[in-house]
């Protein structure tokens, strides 16, 4: 780490003022939130929480939900969690490693001794196997997506479960990486929670609709919590079971983590660079101005480029609408090929990803656990090397394809736009994304514009939107957020 929050002590007595007796799942949280104890987040959560309920389908709640096999929970534990640096899985619930049969049908895990609710009963293989049956039986999104490679989860007695796989017509596991990522996505529900909440809906959908402010849950950060439109606050449960020498040793350090609900991106850009909050979520363009010119105290998990782990695979979407793209897979190899990679890296990530050469192209993270089981010479001779014009052009030649400007496709990721005939609401959209902005629109009085032309990416957005408005009847004004609005002269 290559600085630490210095500026959390200069304003230890800031507080978050709340309304007086706030209470939550079985504690209080204080009218005033004392800085010292308190994280705050931004970008996790940009409108009001819909429910605390695990099982919703709806739940935006960034907070508090997350099944990502790599991201701990804050409220409930899963047995494991998949450490994408080394591509191991470390114990949460679980006891040691999970312990697979023969042919990798069933995987079973023992549940720590120590593990308990935060009502104090004790987290039992039971509650597993009620917890994946009521994801079946109410028709839940994760019961529906999981179900396709787990077969069952039954307990085998109160601290063993055992997780089945669901088998292919030849008696073989569908997929047993699947499996591996269940077993750090399935967070484990009180049983005698979801009877009561069962007990209170008259069915599925009001079951999944219940907004369980009531929850019961074996995560460090289930002792109280409170949300209104500005903000979301959880407190710690002191009695956590994670303080166990099988598990942290202690508890995490913030008593409280809250997340503050900001209109967009700059105005979360704002707060983090002030000091009113400590953990960004949000992409920051060129993060590094923030020490190297602002001379701010924040730092990054690296202190080089690219100044964090990223574990998001680029991907390339085609639209299959379009004849040409779909009935060629050549054009689309073409179009790869012809993609400058290193500039989008420049671009777009502000060079916050590692480039092709450091990392060569594939499904995999780029982090040495992953790519040490990925067989780079197996695949050499499928690579490209990006931004080969001639080499995409030749391709195309030999397919019989031409009057194919690729320019058109892949103009922008070296730095100007090639517009034929496209609607302005398109290309507003394409600036959005660009320039990280916000842009305001109606998109029905704008997709009836068409630009043709070549735009210049690389300077300013004011005077990109200067030349647009030049050439087209509308009117642009930047507002005090930074966001900027598109209204037509028509």
């Amino acid at each position: 780490m290559k600085k630490t929050r210095t500026w959390i002590l200069a304003i230890l007595m800031v507080c978050l003022l709340l309304p007086a007796g706030l209470a939550g799942a079985s504690g209080e949280i204080p009218a005033e939130l004392p800085r010292n104890e308190t994280l705050y987040y931004i970008g996790l959560q940009w409108s009001p929480v819909g429910t605390w309920n695990p099982f919703t389908d709806t739940s935006n709640n960034g907070l508090v939900f997350n099944t990502s096999p790599s991201r701990r929970s804050t409220v409930w534990e899963a047995l494991y969690l998949y450490n994408a640096l080394d591509g191991k899985l470390t114990p949460l619930l679980g006891d040691g490693d999970p312990q697979w049969n023969e042919d990798n049908t069933e995987v079973t895990v023992k549940i720590k001794s120590a593990a308990h609710f935060s009502d104090g009963s004790p987290v039992t293989a039971e509650d597993f196997a009620y917890t994946w049956a009521s994801h079946i039986k109410h028709g839940t999104a994760f019961g529906a997506s999981q179900s396709a490679y787990v077969a069952d989860v039954v307990a085998v007695d109160a601290s063993t479960v055992t997780i089945k796989a669901a088998l292919d017509d030849a008696g073989k596991p569908k997929n047993s990486l699947e499996v591996i990522s269940f077993l750090c996505q399935f967070q484990v529900v009180s049983k005698a929670w979801i009877e009561t909440v069962e007990a209170r809906s008259a069915d599925s959908t009001a079951f999944k609709n219940d907004r369980g402010e009531d929850f019961i849950a074996s995560g460090p950060y289930a002792a109280g919590h409170y949300d209104d439109d500005q903000r979301i606050v959880i407190m710690r449960d002191d009695n956590y079971w994670g303080q166990d020498a099988s598990m942290w040793g202690k508890l995490p350090a913030p008593k409280y983590l809250v997340q503050v609900i900001y209109a967009d991106n700059q105005a979360g850009h704002v707060a983090f660079a002030s000091g009113d909050a400590d953990v960004s979520q949000e992409f920051l363009a060129n993060v590094q101005d923030l020490w190297e010119k602002d001379g701010l105290p924040i730092s990054t998990y690296i202190d080089e480029a690219p100044y964090g782990i990223c574990l998001t695979t680029p991907t390339a979407w085609f639209n299959f609408n379009k004849p040409i793209l779909a009935n060629n897979p050549a054009l689309r190899k073409a179009i790869a090929m012809a993609v400058d990679y290193d500039q989008i890296n420049a671009n777009a990530m502000t060079g916050q990803s590692p480039t092709f050469a450091d990392v060569p192209r594939s499904l995999m993270n780029p982090t040495e656990g992953e790519q040490a089981m990925y067989d780079h010479e197996a695949v050499k001779d499928l690579q490209w090397v990006g931004n080969d014009i001639e080499g995409a052009k030749a391709l195309l030649d030999e397919a019989g394809i031409s009057n194919v400007d690729v320019n058109q496709y892949t103009s922008w990721t070296r730095g100007y736009l090639m517009l034929d005939d496209e609607s302005l609401d398109r290309l507003l959209a394409r600036i959005d994304r660009h320039y990280n902005v916000r842009i305001r629109y109606d998109a029905d009085r704008m997709r009836s514009l068409r630009v043709r032309g070549k735009l210049d990416l690389q300077q300013g957005l004011d005077r990109l939107l200067e030349y647009i408005t030049i050439a087209m009847p509308i009117a642009c004004e930047t507002g005090p957020d930074g966001g900027v609005t598109v209204t037509s002269k028509r």
